[in-house]
This record gives C-alpha cells, structure tokens and sequence, in this order.
C-alpha cells in the first residue's frame, strides 16, 4: 500500500471510530426519543460516511453492512419507521459489526472472514417492514391477523324464473308470433357466463417460506430458522461459571445482558476443536430466553424446498437426535434442523 493510500486509511478508521463512539451516545438519546429528527440524520450521517469510503477503499463486507444500517436509518428519519426495542437492538448490534471489522482493518489491512450475513438480513427486514423474519414473529401475527386475504363473494345468479312478456291477442290480420321456446335458457346462460367473467379471480395465497442460518459443527451441517436468530459474533469474551454443566462453556455479556454460551460440540457428543481461537457464537432467542450456541463457523441463509425435509435417518446418533427434528436433503449434503426449544430444555 503506498503511502497517500495508508494515509487516506488510518483517517478513515480514526473518522469511523469517532463516528461509533458519537453512534454509541446518539443511541442513548434515541432511547430517550425515538422521533428526535437531528439524532436520526446524525446516525444516517455515519454510515453513509462509513458506507461511502469503503466502496473507495475496496471493503466491500463492512460497506454491505453500514448499508444495510442505512436504508433503515434512511426510513427512520423519513418518519416512515419508528425506533422501538428490536431496532435499537438491531442498531447495536450493526454498531458491534462495524467495531469487529475496524479492529480488523486496523490489525491486518483487510476485513477479514467476518461477513454477519443474519445481522445485514435482519436490517433490510426492519426497513422493508418485513418483521415475520425477525424474532417474535410478525406484528400482525402478534396481534392474531391473519395473512390470507379472503377474496370477495361473488353474486349468485338469480334463481327467479323469468317473467314472460305480455302479447297482445292475435287479431284477424295479425301474424302468429314466432316460437322462441330456447330464448330464455339461452339468455339465462349468456347472463350466469358474464357474471363469472365479472367476477374477480380468486386471490392465491403466497407460498409459506422457512430461511434458515446455517452453521458447521465438525462433519455436520445444521440449520437454525432464522427468526430464531439475534446476531453472530466473531468474539466473545466467555466468563466461567463454577460447577455449571460441562456443556455450559461460560456466560458472555452482551450489551449489559448475560447470555449463557453452550459449548454445542459437547452437547452434542462432538469431538472438541482444535481451532478453539476462531470459534464462533451463534445467539438465538428461544421461549425461555437467549443462547449463545458456540459453533465452528456460520454458513449462509438459505431456503430449503419444503419438500427436501424428512426424518431423521434411523442411524442418527442419539444424542443429536435429542435435539435435531429432521433433516433436509440439499446439493450434496444434508441439513440437521436444529430446535433451539429442546436446547431450553436441557437446563
């Protein structure tokens, strides 16, 4: 790198620094309100700063990401969209990315392996509105909607027989009238025919898709839906907690909240890694709470055909058949479905 192109990068990174730091205390105030219009443009600011320097410096991960942050903060100053807990959750989360990669950036020159796929997903969901792929649910289906929009009656056709018009009496010099016995079936149809062609089509009911984050344990391929999903990390520093099952690695601290991390390879009866350093920590919000799942390394979101899932296959060990529900047959591999319900029950 010459020396004009390392100057331009360590401005960048100091600028992208100050930015999270004035990022960290604007969240603050967002808290305090959500409709504050100059904290909002501050906040767009950033990233588009952030965003708009890394398409110069050739950072094509950190750039997807601070986008990703700021269509939605876009959205959010526009007053189309408000802050509530899942979005400054998920702008917490977006500010940590942004730190891994610049520590990164600032160690190697280069972004890294890190790509936080589930954490750009989850932001493009808040600003297109699509919360059915957040956790939680959808806010119409919290609120008991239904998604299927019933389409409108159509009118019977009349069941009246109808009414013959009157003829006068013949008269000496008058012609007989025609027969037209088939004139009023005929009509009586023609009539039905046009109301069904008037009547609007049937609306067709979108088809159900389930997105699944994948992540590799040794040999093995598993699949978490992705409404399960709050974020991945690179690192975790993990605190140990005496006399806590073995598969409990730890607690982590994740923005002031404490998330227990299980160790997934020995929950699972998996040998231990040896590449300890570069794990990773998948967190996932279940009924009872949040888990961090420490896996090998995350994979990408993916939407299996509803007809490549299955049961389990009679050889499936034991223990993960504790904990897996089925499988789904990709391209060359399968796909362990993993119930985050089950790891509750474990406790």
């Amino acid at each position: 790198m010459d020396e004009e192109l390392e100057e331009i990068l360590q401005e960048f990174l100091a600028e992208s620094q100050e930015g999270l730091e004035q990022m960290a205390n604007d969240m603050l105030e967002l808290e305090k309100d959500p409709d504050d219009k100059e904290v909002l443009g501050r906040l767009f600011r950033t990233l588009h700063t952030i965003k708009g320097t890394c398409g110069f410096l050739e950072f094509p991960k950190l750039e997807a990401l601070s986008h990703a942050g700021e269509s939605l903060l876009n959205r959010m100053r526009d007053g189309e969209i408000r802050a509530d807990e899942v979005i400054t959750d998920a702008l917490l989360a977006l500010s940590d990315g942004i730190h891994e990669f610049l520590q990164e950036i600032a160690d190697t020159g280069k972004e890294g392996d890190g790509d936080f796929p589930i954490l750009r997903e989850r932001l493009m969901a808040l600003a297109e509105g699509r919360r059915e792929l957040l956790p939680g649910g959808s806010e119409a289906a919290a609120s008991g909607e239904q998604s299927a929009v019933a389409a409108p009656a159509q009118p019977a056709p009349s069941t009246a027989a109808p009414t013959a018009p009157s003829t006068p009496a013949p008269t000496p010099s008058s012609q007989p009238p025609q027969t037209t016995a088939a004139t009023a079936p005929e009509e009586e149809e023609e009539a039905q025919d046009e109301l069904a062609a008037a009547a609007p089509a049937p609306e067709t009911e979108e088809p159900i898709r389930h997105s699944f984050c994948t992540f590799q344990l040794a040999e093995y391929m598993f699949g978490v839906e992705v409404e399960r999903v709050q974020e991945v990390l690179h690192r975790a520093d993990i605190t140990f907690v005496p006399l806590a099952p073995t598969y409990v690695a730890g607690v982590i601290s994740l923005r002031g909240k404490i998330v227990t991390a299980i160790d997934t390879r020995t929950l699972l009866d998996l040998p231990p890694t040896e590449d300890q350093d570069n794990a990773m920590h998948l967190v996932v919000n279940t009924n009872q709470g949040t888990l961090s799942l420490i896996i090998d390394r995350v994979g990408e979101v993916i939407e299996p055909d509803l007809n490549s899932f299955e049961d389990l296959p009679p050889n499936t060990p034991r223990t993960l058949c504790r904990y897996v529900s089925g499988v789904s047959k990709l391209e060359g591999q399968l796909m362990l479905v993993m119930e985050t319900e089950r790891l509750v029950s474990t406790f």
